[in-house]
C-alpha cells in the first residue's frame, strides 16, 4: 500500500475538506495518523459548540446523517457532552436525545494519546485530532457497523462540506414567499418609524424645510443616514426627530434628557409610563465649529457626531453596548489639527441631574472614578400583582465638567464615558468594571458593532436599484432590532416587556408615545415583521404576554368571560393602564386577544415548534384565548349559528 507520508499533515488533511467527490479512505487515514493529538479542554472551549462536515469515503454514516439534518456536537465539560446536535426545522440547533451524552477521555489510540468522544448509550467512539485552532479530525468507529468513518469539527466559519441535507419543502417556500410579501406591503403602508427626518425652519417668515439625513458621498450609503445640522425647534434641539440608540435593554434619544429601561414603570393603573432616568450623555461641547456631521448607522447601532475647528478634530460615538447591555457608551477622540504644542481644552455644557419625577435617587458614592446611584420608582403599577416599588443602580463615569483636555505633548488623546444601569447591582457593577478598566475604547465599540453585524446577517430584506427604499427598510428593522431583546449578547437574559410602537426610546409622559405601552400594534404591524427573519424574537414578543396571563385570566371574569382577555394598553403587571380619559377603550377594545391569539398561529404555522407548544406555555396561550372566545357567543336557533 501506498504511504501518504507528507512534511505538512495538517496542511494536506484541510485540502481534503474541501474536495468534493468521494475520497479515498486509505489516503484519509494515513494523513490520519500524522495528526497531531489534542486535550479534552481544547473542544470544550468558548462553549464548546462545533459545526460538524463529512469526509465521503462511501460510509453509510454520511447518508445517515444527511437524514438527521446533523448540526456537529456540543462539549460542555469533559463529562457532559451532547452527543449529537441537529438542526431542527427551523434551522436552529437542538440536541437529539435519543443519542443521550457523552464523555471525553485521553485513549491511546493508533500510536498516540488523545482526546476520544465515548458515547454513554451506544458501542461509538469519537477519536479526535488536531488539524488547526478551529478545526479537529474524529475517527469514528461503531462496533455495530463495518468500515471507519472520518468527520470533521469546526469551530467557526470554515469551508468543510457539511453532512447536513436541508431543502425546503414546497410548503415551506409558499410560507416564505407569502410573508416576504407580507413584510414589504407593512413596511411600504406603514413605517414604523419614518427613516430620520430633519425638520427645521430657515427663517421666522420662510416656510419649513424638510431634509433627510443622506450621506455627502456617491452612491448613497443604505444604512449610513448623515446630516450637517440637527433638527431645531426655534433655539433648541427637536427631539421628537432625533434618532435614538438602544440595545433592548435600555435606549435613549441621542442628547435627550432621559434614559430607559425595559419594563421600568412608575405610575398607577392608567398613569402607568416609562421611568425617566437622567441622562449621563447629553452633555454638549460648547466652542465653535468650522464644520460639522452627524449620522446614525443603523448596522451598528452608532451615532458619531464629527466637527473640527482651526485647533482640535473630535470625534464622538454613543452607543447602548450589545455585548454588555447594561453598558451606554460615549466614546470621545481630540485629535491635534495644529502644529503648535500648546495645552488644548475643548469647553463642555454639563448638567448633572440627579433627580428625577419617578424615582427617589440617593448618591451611594462618587470619586473621580465613578459615581453610584441607588433608585426606587415612585409608584407600583398594581398592588395585586407587583407587590413593591422597582430598584435601579447607576454606575456612571463622573462627567467633564471642566472640558476635555490635550495637554501639549499630545497628538490625540481618546476619553471613554461609562454608565452602566440595571435593577440588579451586582450586574450593573460587573458590567461598569469590565468597560471601565478591563477594556479599551476602540474594543468595546469594535466589539458591540461586530455583534450587531452578526445580527443584520441573520436575516435582512435586500432590495435592487431603489435606494431610498432600501434605506427605509434598513431603517425601520433598526428601529425594531434596537428595542427588542438582543439576539449576540454576553449579558444575562431579562424578561421582556414588550414592544411598543414608540420604541424603547420614549414614552417618559402620558401623551408620549402611549406611555410606553403596548398594544394591539405589537401583534398586527410589528410582529410578522420579526417573525420571519428572527423568529427567536417573535417568541419572545409572544412570551411576553404569556408571562403576564395572570392578570389576562382575572380580567376575563370581570367582564363575564372565560378564558385570557388581554388589555388594551399593557406596561409591566399586564393590568389595564389605558389612560382614564378613554374608558369606552378599555373596555370594548377587546380584539387585542384575538391579534394576539393570530400571532400565536403565525408562529406556529412559521416555525412548527412543537416545544413551545407543549413546554413554553404557547398551547395555554392558544387555549385560553379561544374559550374567551367561544365563551363571547351564544347560539341562535332561529340561524342555527353561534353569535
Amino acid at each position: 500500500m501506498y504511504n501518504y507520508i507528507c512534511s505538512n499533515p495538517e496542511e494536506e488533511f484541510l485540502k481534503l475538506t474541501q474536495q468534493n467527490g468521494k475520497i479515498d479512505a486509505d489516503t484519509v487515514t494515513q494523513l490520519y495518523d500524522q495528526l497531531r493529538p489534542i486535550e479534552p479542554s481544547f473542544l470544550c472551549k468558548d462553549g464548546g459548540e462545533w459545526d460538524g462536515g463529512c469526509l465521503d469515503t462511501g460510509h453509510s454514516g454520511i447518508e445517515m446523517l444527511k437524514k438527521m439534518n446533523w448540526a456537529g456536537e456540543t462539549f460542555k465539560s469533559e463529562n457532559d457532552v451532547d452527543a449529537v446536535m441537529i438542526y431542527d426545522q427551523v434551522g436552529k440547533r437542538v440536541w437529539l436525545k435519543e443519542y443521550g451524552n457523552a464523555q471525553l477521555r485521553e485513549i491511546k489510540f493508533r500510536g498516540k494519546i488523545s482526546t476520544a468522544m465515548i458515547y454513554d448509550n451506544y458501542p461509538i467512539i469519537d477519536h479526535f485530532r488536531y488539524v488547526n485552532d478551529n478545526m479537529v479530525s474524529a475517527m469514528s468507529l461503531n462496533k455495530n457497523k463495518e468500515g471507519t468513518f472520518f468527520q470533521q469539527l469546526c469551530a467557526c466559519d470554515c469551508n468543510i462540506n457539511p453532512c447536513t441535507n436541508r431543502p425546503y419543502t414546497k410548503r415551506q417556500k409558499i410560507l416564505i414567499a407569502a410573508v416576504v410579501i407580507l413584510i414589504i406591503i407593512v413596511i411600504l403602508a406603514a413605517v414604523l418609524i419614518p427613516v430620520f427626518i430633519l425638520t427645521r425652519k430657515k427663517t421666522t417668515d420662510s416656510p419649513v424645510s424638510t431634509t433627510v439625513f443622506t450621506t455627502t458621498n456617491s452612491p448613497i450609503s443604505t444604512t449610513v443616514f448623515t446630516t450637517d445640522k440637527l433638527p431645531s425647534n426655534g433655539t433648541s434641539i427637536d427631539y421628537r426627530i432625533m434618532p435614538y440608540v438602544g440595545n433592548g435593554h435600555i435606549a435613549t434619544v441621542v442628547f435627550s434628557d432621559f434614559i430607559y429601561m425595559n419594563g421600568l414603570y412608575n405610575g398607577e393603573n392608567g398613569t402607568s409610563h416609562r421611568a425617566r432616568i437622567p441622562s449621563t450623555h447629553n452633555w454638549q461641547f460648547n466652542t465653535k465649529r468650522v464644520s460639522a456631521s452627524y449620522s446614525l448607522d443603523v448596522e451598528t447601532c452608532t451615532f458619531t457626531e464629527r466637527f473640527e475647528d482651526d485647533i482640535v478634530r473630535i470625534e464622538r460615538r454613543i452607543f447602548a453596548s450589545q455585548e454588555y447591555t447594561e453598558l451606554l457608551l460615549t466614546h470621545v477622540t481630540i485629535t491635534r489639527a495644529t502644529s503648535k504644542k500648546q495645552t488644548i481644552v475643548v469647553p463642555v455644557e454639563v448638567t448633572e441631574t440627579l433627580t428625577s419625577a419617578d424615582f427617589n435617587f440617593d448618591v451611594v458614592f462618587r470619586d473621580d472614578k465613578h459615581v453610584l446611584l441607588s433608585g426606587k420608582t415612585r409608584e407600583v403599577e398594581n398592588s395585586q400583582y407587583q407587590q413593591d416599588v422597582l430598584p435601579l443602580f447607576i454606575y456612571y463615569t463622573p462627567l467633564p465638567f471642566n472640558g476635555l483636555q490635550l495637554d501639549a505633548e499630545e497628538s490625540a488623546r481618546t476619553y471613554l464615558f461609562v454608565t452602566s444601569l440595571d435593577t440588579d447591582q451586582a450586574r450593573a457593577k460587573r458590567s461598569f468594571d469590565y468597560a471601565s478598566t478591563e477594556r479599551q475604547p476602540d474594543q468595546l465599540w469594535s466589539a458591540h458593532a461586530d455583534l450587531w453585524k452578526k445580527v443584520w446577517s441573520d436575516g435582512r430584506i435586500e432590495v435592487r436599484d431603489d435606494v431610498e427604499l432600501q434605506r427605509q427598510i434598513n431603517s425601520a428593522y433598526y428601529y425594531l432590532l434596537s428595542s427588542l431583546p438582543p439576539l449576540s449578547t454576553k449579558s444575562e437574559p431579562k424578561q421582556f416587556y414588550g414592544l411598543s410602537p414608540g420604541t424603547l426610546s420614549r414614552g417618559g409622559l402620558l401623551g408620549e408615545d402611549y406611555g410606553g405601552h403596548s398594544f394591539w400594534d405589537t401583534e398586527t404591524w410589528m410582529y410578522p415583521s420579526v417573525l420571519l427573519f428572527y423568529p427567536t424574537l417573535a417568541k419572545e414578543i409572544l412570551s411576553y404576554r404569556i408571562g403576564l396571563r395572570e392578570a389576562a385570566a382575572d380580567n376575563a371574569p370581570l367582564f363575564g368571560y372565560e378564558g385570557w382577555r388581554f388589555p388594551w394598553e399593557s406596561a409591566r403587571t399586564g393590568v389595564d393602564v389605558t389612560p382614564d380619559c378613554c374608558p369606552e377603550v378599555r373596555l370594548y377594545q377587546m380584539h387585542i386577544t384575538g391579534d394576539i391569539a393570530f400571532a400565536a398561529r403565525q408562529y406556529v404555522a412559521a416555525t412548527g415548534d412543537q416545544n413551545w407548544l407543549k413546554s413554553e406555555r404557547g398551547g395555554d396561550l392558544i387555549y385560553e384565548t379561544a374559550r374567551f372566545w367561544a365563551s363571547r357567543v351564544t347560539y341562535n336557533p332561529n340561524r342555527d349559528q353561534y353569535d
